[in-house]
């Protein structure tokens, strides 16, 4: 019921909406795409290979915004994507103090 509500809401604002699959995104580096194991204390995404330094809900957001746009192809979706306009802030270049 609540997503067919979110759907609607949407669709009537002249937004998208689309369901994805959120796991692993706060895990899964935004920038290069590696995992990057942490506990749910750690709030702070730091990626040892590409050096990305970003706010964990950050990291996870993008993740998120990726998968809705690839679309339901990309085996992240769960039902039929509809058209979904969103900027990610760009803030992986300043770095989060600790």
């Amino acid at each position: 019921m609540m997503i067919s509500m979110l759907r609607y809401k949407a669709e009537w604002a002249g937004g998208g909406f689309a369901v994805i699959n959120a796991r692993n995104t706060s895990q899964e580096c935004s920038q290069c795409g590696r995992t990057v194991q942490k506990d749910l204390s750690v709030r702070i995404h730091r990626c040892a290979h590409c050096k990305m330094e970003v706010y964990r809900d950050v990291n996870a957001a993008r993740n998120v915004l990726k998968r809705a746009v690839a679309g339901p192809s990309s085996g992240f979706a769960r039902q039929k994507t509809a058209w979904l306009q969103a900027v990610a802030p760009e803030t992986s270049s300043a770095k989060v103090a600790a």
